[in-house]
């Protein structure tokens, strides 16, 4: 059997297209990169399981694993950890933008007393 250039071209297309959707699997064969292309899941042959450990399990990006792995830790702590009760932190809230409020009027009042001064020779 000749292949013909538009053969070679769609396994190599096939192919390419696996690489590019499961990154750290091994190169596929011909026959699973066309079977994948056809949308079906793997290429079997009749005497085996059809169950291959190594491309068959879930692998992901490191910065995916990682990133995961912060979140449930964050979400952990947020859990488990003991806290202020929520009118604590409503209550110190309040207190912070009170400061800030009087802070600034006091800054206002201050520049506007200096200001009113102006020493004209």
């Amino acid at each position: 059997m000749t292949l013909t250039p538009s053969d070679i071209l769609e396994i190599q297309s096939a192919i390419d297209g696996y690489e590019k959707k499961f990154p750290l699997r091994p190169s596929p064969s011909v026959a699973e990169a066309l079977a994948w292309r056809q949308g079906k899941r793997e290429a079997r042959d009749p005497g085996s399981s059809g169950i291959d450990t190594e491309s068959s399990r879930q692998q992901c990006n490191r910065i995916v694993g990682t990133r995961a792995k912060i979140r449930l830790r964050v979400w952990y702590i947020r859990k488990h950890r003991p806290g202020l009760p929520l009118w604590v932190k409503g209550a110190l809230l309040l207190c912070w933008w009170g400061m800030v409020a009087v802070l600034t009027t006091t800054c206002f009042l201050f520049g506007a007393f200096v200001g009113g001064f102006k020493w004209v020779p």
